[in-house]
């Protein structure tokens, strides 16, 4: 999470949506950066709320997210976990199948598919976290809104991208799967920009 009281603004730092490029674009322009460890960068809102109360409310901020398509999340999720660094790790997608991480993810069956998507960073059960959201596809007019509001041209670099690795699957067989389903039914809940 990062934040600024001058630009009126709390940026949270939803995991696989391009948040430390984010992170990188806005470190100079942004008074509070809450980021040592995932546990801490990537708090959700109700989170932030918990730990600060309403500060950033009582100074007029709007709380901005990235949202991702759920299997495009899982599927950067498989990517960033099949590295060598993690090779031996109980958290190793490396000899699995994109598809079967996705089923071990829907039941909750192994710590390699224990991971939250994009949609599910911005729900408390039911409950929609306030805010305004941005389609990862529409990043560019993201950072356009951001350097409008900032005052200064902001640009994203490239950084933390998942390697590229085939990851060929039946997404309609994916698509029925109860988790997946209900993440699309709450993704469709958001009022997500796309452009």
């Amino acid at each position: 999470m990062i934040a600024s009281f001058d630009h009126r603004m709390v940026m949270l730092c939803n995991p696989k949506t391009a948040t430390t490029s984010i992170e990188a674009a806005l470190q100079d322009h942004f008074e509070v950066k809450v980021s040592k460890s995932p546990k801490w960068k990537h708090m959700t809102y109700f989170r932030v709320r918990d730990k600060f109360g309403d500060t950033f409310d009582r100074a007029g901020c709007d709380y901005v997210t990235v949202v991702r398509d759920p299997i495009d999340t899982l599927n950067s999720w498989y990517r960033y976990r099949s590295r060598d660094k993690l090779a031996n790790s109980d958290k190793s997608t490396a000899g699995i199948g994109f598809e079967q991480f996705v089923r071990e993810w829907s039941d909750r069956s192994s710590n390699r598919a224990s991971v939250r998507t994009s949609v599910e960073f911005c729900f408390q059960g039911d409950t929609l976290a306030p805010g305004l959201f941005w389609h990862y596809e529409a990043l560019p007019d993201l950072a356009d809104w951001i350097s409008e509001r900032v005052g200064v041209p902001i640009g994203l670099p490239r950084l933390n991208v998942s390697q590229k690795k085939d990851a060929g699957f039946d997404r309609d067989a994916l698509m029925k799967l109860p988790r997946v389903q209900s993440c699309y039914q709450l993704f469709e809940k958001i009022p997500a920009k796309r452009t």
